[in-house]
């Protein structure tokens, strides 16, 4: 999963500004989230309310229009009417704004415990069976089934039971996120990315794991 395309067909430009439709694709991208965008229905419907959103980029319309739906973005007033303003420049409060509403948890509702000697605020805990496993097997790709670069913090899920994207906090792990799957990931059971095999192997397998969902997001 690439996070970032060249612009044209041999120029990247990394020293370019970023649009508001590049950034927001960019932030699905690192969230696992754009095959979901990609398939989202209510496009047309949820983009009616801007006065601009032909101005979009067909690459970019179904997935700003995502964004939208989920609250992540929101058009600007001018006169009286909404504009998304593709085209324009990201500036930094957008960007700080955009990164908040695409990543933070939502602090509505929270429950709050001390986990590992840290204060985790958290929407519910599941417990599960984890076990762990590194980049360096011989057998294993240093990416995810997502296309995230396996590190420390990415955790292997049922995504039926952890959403992808999903944020945690893993007693006796520390902060994940939702980045991988495979064959044995059924039901209540996470495998949690290591750096090194020797780590993997020194976690081991433990059952009754406490996992404290961060995010609200439903299962999709």
């Amino acid at each position: 999963m690439a996070i970032t395309n060249g612009v044209g067909k041999k120029t990247f430009k990394p020293l370019g500004p970023a649009t508001r439709e590049e950034s927001i694709a960019m932030i699905i991208r690192a969230m696992g989230l754009e095959d979901e965008a990609k398939n989202f229905n209510r496009m047309n419907a949820t983009l009616a309310e801007f006065v601009d959103a032909n101005q979009i980029s067909n690459d970019f319309k179904r997935i700003v229009a995502y964004a939208v739906d989920q609250n992540m973005v929101q058009g600007t007033v001018k006169n009286g009417k909404i504009f998304i303003d593709p085209k324009s420049y990201t500036t930094r409060a957008q960007s700080v704004s955009m990164i908040s509403r695409f990543i933070l948890p939502e602090v509505e509702g929270l429950e709050t415990a001390t986990v590992d000697q840290v204060t985790v605020k958290y929407h519910k805990v599941i417990s599960v069976d984890a076990s762990a496993y590194s980049s360096e097997q011989s057998n294993l790709s240093n990416y995810t089934s997502l296309g995230l670069l396996v590190r420390h913090g990415i955790v292997a899920v049922d995504p039926n039971v952890i959403p992808y994207g999903t944020h945690l906090y893993i007693e006796g792990y520390g902060y994940g996120v939702a980045g991988d799957t495979g064959g044995a990931m059924n039901g209540n059971k996470i495998d949690l990315a290591f750096p090194t095999v020797k780590e993997a192997l020194q976690y081991g397998r433990k059952s009754n794991v406490k996992v404290y969902i961060l995010d609200n997001r439903e299962a999709f």
